[in-house]
């Protein structure tokens, strides 16, 4: 029998029993959430250079000049660059990034796959859970 799936495409699947990236498999029994954060590292470090800059620039003499390019190099960083998003899971091994991408909207399609996946997984098993029950009733 044919696999579908819900998403494929750049070496991420996800499907009704399990979310693949780069061949690695999480089975969708053993994740309990999952969520997209931005990844701000180049912001943080932009905003640091900017107040390390600001402080040199009240220093007289050679400092000043140095302040002014860590001024100028602290906004560029803050403002200039393209925010990352990583998709974390939760399984029973605690949370991990398992994915990281600059385009948000292939991290909002794989989110979209991955609710559809939990639904009908969730689904799934409820039906078997309550199938045992009415096989157990009649016994």
């Amino acid at each position: 029998m044919k696999q579908s799936f819900h998403f494929n495409h750049n070496g991420v699947q996800v499907s009704k029993s399990a979310l693949v990236i780069h061949g690695k498999t999480y089975p969708m029994q053993d994740i309990k959430s999952f969520r997209v954060a931005e990844s701000n590292t180049l912001s943080s470090v932009g905003v640091l250079f900017m107040l390390l800059g600001l402080l040199l620039l009240v220093e007289e003499e050679a400092l000043f000049v140095v302040g002014g390019f860590l001024l100028l190099a602290g906004v560029l960083m803050r403002f200039a660059h393209d925010p990352a998003y990583s998709l974390f899971l939760t399984t029973s091994d605690g949370e991990k990034s398992v994915l990281i991408s600059k385009d948000i909207l292939y991290i909002n399609k794989i989110l979209r796959a991955l609710e559809v996946s939990m639904t009908e997984h969730w689904e799934q098993s409820q039906s078997f859970d309550s199938t045992f029950d009415s096989a157990s009733l009649n016994s």
